[in-house]
Parts: C-alpha cells; structure tokens; sequence
C-alpha cells in the first residue's frame, strides 16, 4: 500500500528576521485532514513561522467583528421589525421619522460596538487567571456594571458616546497588556 503525501521537503533552509532558523530539514507529512471543534476541515499551514502577536491579534479582531456584527444585523432586524409595525399600529406617541430612524441604528451601532469592546476586556480578566469561566463571570459582571450607568445615562442624548469613549479607552490599555503578556510568554 502506497503513502499518498500532502507535503515532501528536502534539504529545507529557512530564515527568520535574518537569522538561520532550519538547515537540512528532511520532511514528509502524509495527507490527511485536520477536523476542528465544529468537525469542520482545518487548513494546515505549514509555511511561515507566525508571530503570537499576529494570531492575537487576528482573534481578537475576528471575535470583536463577529460581537458587533451579529449583535447589530440581529438588532437591526428588530428595528426594521418595530419601525414596521409601529407605522401600522402606533404604539409610541412619538411621530415615526428620519431621525428616530437614524438614531435608532446610530445607538445600536454604540451598543455593539461597547459589547465588542467589553468582550476583550473581560478576556484580559480570563487571560489573567488562565480560565474560560473567569473569562465568563468578568464578562457578566462588567456588562452588569455597565448596563446600570447606561440606564441611568438613557435620557442623555449623547450619553452613550461618553460610555463608548470611556471604554475604547480602557480596552485599549488592556489590550496593550495582554499583548505585552503574550509576548513574554514561552514557547
């Protein structure tokens, strides 16, 4: 029975910011596939080293991108939903018009983007302990915190754009951590 291979090297030479990583590399990988948590076929790179700053990065842009964009479709099909019906039967006794619209989505769109942001900063919390469910208690408990000073900041107008300020800005030191701590991490 013959090997069927997916990749063959010989005699690989690989450098890494100007320094000689492999020399002599002799390889062969048989094909087969790779099944991910979801039993989906993974793609196996086997090219480039990747530095762990790039793949933080890369999951924490794609985790931020799915929160807000799941939570702002879904919201948005709520509102299309409401703005519907409302001008069917009226049930606020506000007129339905193009600023209600507009601020309508303009605050959703803030709402997202703060569960996004609220998101990496609870992960830095799990990070820390190495831990899923403390990722997940900071999680409840930050979104709590700031779910309340929220409520109390709904008859303000621009309220929520001082909140999504506030917490871009802390997000941004927390990350500057995390990434400070992945690179002192060990192979």
């Amino acid at each position: 029975m013959e090997r069927s291979l997916a990749v063959t090297t010989k005699q690989l030479k690989k450098t890494f910011n100007g320094k000689e990583i492999i020399r002599q590399c002799n390889m062969s990988v048989e094909q087969g596939t790779i099944y991910g948590f979801l039993h989906k076929p993974e793609l196996l790179i086997l090219d480039e080293p990747v530095e762990r700053k790039k793949i933080l990065d890369a999951k924490l842009f794609m985790v931020f991108l799915y929160t807000v964009g799941s939570m702002f479709i879904s919201g948005s099909i709520i509102l299309v939903v409401f703005f519907i019906t409302e001008n069917v039967f009226p049930l606020c006794p506000d007129m339905l018009n193009v600023k209600v619209i507009l601020n309508g989505f303009f605050s959703l769109l803030c709402y997202s983007c703060i569960a996004g942001l609220l998101g990496m900063i609870s992960l830095w919390f799990g990070f820390k302990k190495k831990s899923i469910a403390a990722t997940i208690i900071a999680s409840c408990i930050i979104a709590s915190i700031v779910s309340q000073i929220l409520t109390t900041l709904f008859i303000f107008d621009y309220g929520v754009i001082g909140v999504l300020i506030v917490i871009f800005v802390v997000a941004i030191f927390v990350l500057a951590n995390l990434h400070h701590q992945v690179r002192k991490m060990e192979v």
